[in-house]
């Protein structure tokens, strides 16, 4: 192989490869193959030559062959398939027991003959522990630090790739084709010196034991003479062993050791923070997601603490952000509260209920929660981080707001202080839009601590309009004051459709959600009005219906915007008193009722649903009592302290529904026609279900009963199906990080964590 990369032969190195290890040819460039050779040649130096020899001083013959067996029988059926991979944990596990002192007997070999013993030591011990074999991470590490190369990283195998550490990323280089030669003599000299120390262990043993050196002697002899000529012929290397090697998920439970600096953590990770509220922090994650799951990585998003009013039911019934959803669906994850244990949902501007694990505990206010409680939570959300990171490849947590509010440094759990518990690499993302963005990035680095600082790995710039090569001059200087590199330069996206995190990002007041599928159907485009309530909660309830074609979703807070309506929404709030005194102080409770009166469609979601009904008694959320609804619904509402988490499955004009329920409200029905959990009177529906306008089905029988009350020619779309353009959406995630960012320089940065960088003046006291 080494020869026919030095003639520049391509396919004939990737014809020989097969025959050496399970890695995919086609998938390797020239360094790519020279780098499946040598770690090859490493591996099976240790498991053909220096383990046997080993078990052949310690048991002869039968030592020898015991070990020879095991070690195949590893490669024959430890890891056959996924449907099989337990089949061979015991093998694998055998393996590894005898494998072990062959291992670090070459590992200590390959550091005395290799010609680099610094850095060959410094190699083995920071790097080998990261690999996911407990033998082959020692003899790769010191195999790379003798010949001065980096070995592991992205591996190709049929079918899959899989990621592993670096190793001796600090100082070594690239693997080349000459690299082949020195991996073999060093190979040799590593083997003559196994077989020296073997047999001198032997004579050892033998005056020690005495009547038992000749014939034990004899069999290491015989054994050791064969192998050490055969060793690296090629003949005596088990296919499969770099496949073997490569098994160590099914083995521990994992499939990538990244950083593993944290203490107890594994797997590698990434937090995303942002220069500001808004900076694009959750959709960078998603597409951060999207392109390494893609890319064959089992990838997890995490958010230690989330802030917003937009949540989700996950199938365990706890209460997530709906950005970590959402971010879960582009790493194709189910959704779970490891994701995000700690969920603030605002009641006011001092105060929020805390969601901890999925489930409510109670009301606190911003005081509170930061003098002291939020520090206490760190604990738990280290451990979801860490059980996390035991299970998948790598992490990307996304951060809150600035990483930069120094006045909350001490309690904070969601920016470096979970970056400094997991060790974890920094990319700031910046909002260029906004303007301001090189201010942005370098005020933020500087006021950082320098401990903080040293976790800043670089910046991704977002949103750009316009020709990047303008940016230039900007990222040559910020890389002249920092020291960071700019990882990548996103441009502005249209109509991604992708749910937001706190808020709308414009002004509530005219703010429109439109199709970008296709143009209506039918001769009218349907119009609806959505109340900008206080405390609106899951608001993307109307995003379905914004990606029907035809259908324009506007976010209205004057009475008179609902004249031109064919549907209004009155969503889901944090507070429905609160919207009730909103709705009647702005004109538009009264604008409802005349509606209703007339005929003309609306439709109440969750706290919208209980505004529209007769009563409300509440001592829970707002603790005002009973105060009387609009009337146009025949339901009581009663406010529990316990919170209705569920994920419902039922049917509405015919068609199967599903939603998921988030309120502490219980509601008592005493007529009109069932719909869903709640009811309709007339055009007027209320239900607690969220989501339900996501069943497509369902939402094109609804819209088609809504263009027949407004007196609208509408014709939904026959097959438009929100779940696949959602996964589009996601798609265009993902490509804008892959096509606009450094993914290389992003994935050694995931897989290795961040190299020391400079400090920024001033930086702020610890």
């Amino acid at each position: 192989i080494g020869g026919a990369l030095a003639a520049g032969d391509l396919e004939v190195a990737r014809e020989r490869l097969p025959h050496l290890c399970g890695r995919d040819p086609q998938a390797l460039d020239g360094p790519g193959i020279a780098r499946a050779v040598v770690e090859s040649v490493a591996e099976n130096t240790s498991d053909a030559a220096v383990g046997a020899l080993v078990w052949g001083a310690i048991g002869g013959v039968p030592g020898l062959v015991g070990f020879r067996a095991a070690n195949t029988l590893d490669a024959m059926v430890g890891h056959k398939s996924p449907r099989y991979r337990r089949y061979g944990w015991a093998s694998a596990r055998l393996d590894d027991v005898v494998g072990w002192p062959g291992a670090r007997l070459t590992a200590a070999l390959a550091v005395v003959s290799g010609g680099r013993p610094a850095q060959a030591v410094r190699a083995w011990k920071a790097d080998a522990h990261r690999h996911p074999s407990p033998n082959a991470g020692p003899v790769e590490a010191a195999f790379a630090g003798a010949l001065g190369v980096r070995l592991g990283g992205t591996l190709a195998y049929a079918g899959r790739v899989e990621h592993r550490p670096v190793l001796n990323g600090e100082s070594g280089r690239e693997v080349r084709g000459s690299d082949i030669e020195r991996a073999v003599r060093l190979s040799r000299r590593v083997s003559a010196l196994a077989l020296g120390v073997c047999v001198a262990g032997r004579l050892v043993a033998g005056h020690l034991v005495a009547g038992r050196s000749g014939a034990g002697l004899s069999g290491v002899g015989r054994s050791d003479a064969r192998l050490s000529g055969a060793g690296l012929s090629g003949a005596a290397w088990k296919r499969g062993g770099d496949d073997r090697r490569g098994r160590g998920r099914e083995r521990y439970g994992i499939e990538l050791c990244g950083t593993g600096t944290g203490a107890g953590m594994s797997g590698g990770g990434l937090l995303v923070a942002g220069t500001t509220s808004d900076a694009g922090k959750s959709v960078v994650t998603a597409g951060i997601c999207r392109w390494l799951v893609r890319r064959g990585v089992k990838v997890a998003p995490f958010k230690a603490q989330n802030m917003s009013l937009n949540s989700f039911v996950t199938r365990e019934g706890a209460e997530i952000g709906r950005a970590q959803a959402m971010q879960a669906q582009a790493a194709r994850v189910e959704p779970t509260a490891l994701m995000n244990p700690v969920l603030l949902k605002p009641g006011s501007d001092r105060s929020s209920q805390v969601v901890l694990m999925g489930k409510p505990v109670g009301e606190m206010s911003a005081r509170g929660y930061h003098g002291g409680r939020q520090e206490a939570l760190l604990g738990t959300v280290t451990d979801c981080l860490e059980q996390l990171r035991s299970a998948y490849d790598a992490v990307i947590c996304e951060g809150a707001g600035s990483p930069a509010e120094i006045n909350l440094r001490r309690t904070d759990i969601v920016n470096m202080g979970i970056a400094r518990a997991a060790r974890f690499p920094v990319l700031v993302v910046g909002d260029i839009d906004r303007g301001g963005v090189f201010a942005s990035f370098f005020g933020t680095t500087a006021l950082l601590s320098a401990e903080d600082q040293s976790l800043v790995a670089g910046y991704l710039v977002n949103k750009f309009r316009g020709d990047v090569s303008l940016l230039e001059p900007g990222l040559d200087m910020l890389y002249g004051l920092t020291g960071r590199r700019t990882y990548g330069v996103l441009p502005y996206a249209h109509g991604l459709g992708i749910d937001e995190e706190d808020g709308l990002r414009v002004s509530l007041r005219g703010a429109v959600r439109e199709s970008v599928v296709a143009p209506p159907h039918g001769e009218d485009v349907l119009r609806v009005a959505v109340c900008a309530v206080p405390l609106m909660s899951n608001f993307t309830d109307v995003d379905a219906l914004a990606a029907e074609p035809g259908v324009v979703v506007r976010f209205v807070d004057r009475a008179e915007e609902l004249a031109d309506a064919d549907l209004v929404v009155v969503p889901g709030t944090r507070g429905t008193v609160k919207a009730l005194a909103w709705l009647r102080e702005r004109g538009l409770a009264e604008a409802l009722v005349r509606r209703a009166a007339e005929g003309r469609p609306v439709l109440g979601i969750c706290g919208g649903f209980q505004v529209l009904g007769e009563r409300i008694e509440d001592e829970v959320e707002s603790r005002a009592g009973i105060v009387d609804g609009l009337g146009l619904l025949p339901v009581r509402i009663r406010f529990d302290r316990a919170k209705t988490l569920a994920r419902p499955v039922g049917s509405a004009l015919g068609e199967v529904v599903e939603g998921y329920e988030i309120h502490h409200g219980v509601a008592d029905v005493r007529g009109g026609e069932p719909f869903l959990d709640g009811c309709r009177v007339g055009s007027v529906w209320g239900t607690h279900w969220h989501g339900s306008l996501e069943s497509d089905a369902f939402r094109r029988r609804f819209l088609e009963e809504v263009a027949r009350a407004a007196g609208r020619r509408f014709v939904p779309a026959p097959d438009t199906c929100f779940g696949v353009l959602r996964e589009e959406q996601l798609d265009r995630l993902g490509d804008l990080v892959e096509e606009h960012a450094d993914t290389d320089a992003l994935w050694r940065l995931i897989e290795g964590g961040r190299r020391r960088l400079p400090f920024v003046p001033p930086g702020a006291p610890p």
